[in-house]
């Protein structure tokens, strides 16, 4: 599935241009307009990825950061923060929040795509190192939750659990990594699990059982 991006920016002009350089590489785009805004947005629906300016009214981006990384179930969502303050002292307190980047405006396309790409990899390589460090040592699913499940919804599912990403999943199943995601978003849907990372805590907390 395409990865979600929360773009959160008081300025109409600025966020009507992210959302189309974005929408045209293919992210799936939702918008905030204050960091207020923003946490309801993230409640509503965990994005993979949140682009937030530093300075606006109401809530700005250093709140909404240690408002967002102070939950659990929130903590690993990369946050690029968006500024045209330049200053070392702000800088740093913007990623002492817990933000993975900080870009200044004006912002150059290929500089703004190239982050994102890089956070998004490296949250992927994360969850799958985690997973690799908890593999299923017996068959975790109930039977009541296989019933629920297609026999190549178990299949990955089983290959999920055992660290494999889903390009190492295409291969094996011989289907292309588009309909690896569309079977995992299935999964989550049929076992109701929400939010971002929801298949992947499944996956961990069954092989604890």
């Amino acid at each position: 599935m395409n990865k979600d991006i929360l773009i959160i920016e008081d300025e109409q002009t600025v966020r009507e241009s992210l959302a189309e350089l974005l929408e045209l590489y293919g992210y799936q785009i939702r918008i905030a307009v204050n960091g207020s805004d923003g946490v309801k947005k993230v409640e509503e629906k965990s994005p993979d990825l949140i682009i937030c300016d530093v300075m606006m009214p109401v809530m700005d981006g250093i709140e909404f950061s240690m408002r967002i990384k102070s939950k659990a179930d929130t903590v690993n969502i990369p946050i690029i923060f968006l500024t045209a303050k330049t200053e070392e002292d702000d800088i740093r307190a913007g990623m002492n929040t817990g933000a993975d980047d900080y870009l200044k405006k004006p912002i150059k396309a290929a500089e703004l795509l190239q982050a994102i790409e890089a956070r998004l990899k490296l949250r992927d390589l994360q969850e799958q190192s985690e997973m690799n460090r908890k593999l299923f040592d017996k068959d975790s699913l109930s039977d009541e939750d296989l019933k629920k499940l297609t026999k190549s919804e178990q299949r990955i599912i089983k290959l999920i659990a055992e660290g494999k990403a889903s390009q190492e999943i295409a291969d094996i199943l011989f289907i292309s990594p588009k309909t690896v995601e569309v079977h995992r978003y299935n999964i989550t849907k049929k076992l109701k699990l929400y939010g971002n990372n929801a298949l992947m805590r499944f996956v961990l907390k069954s092989s604890t059982k």
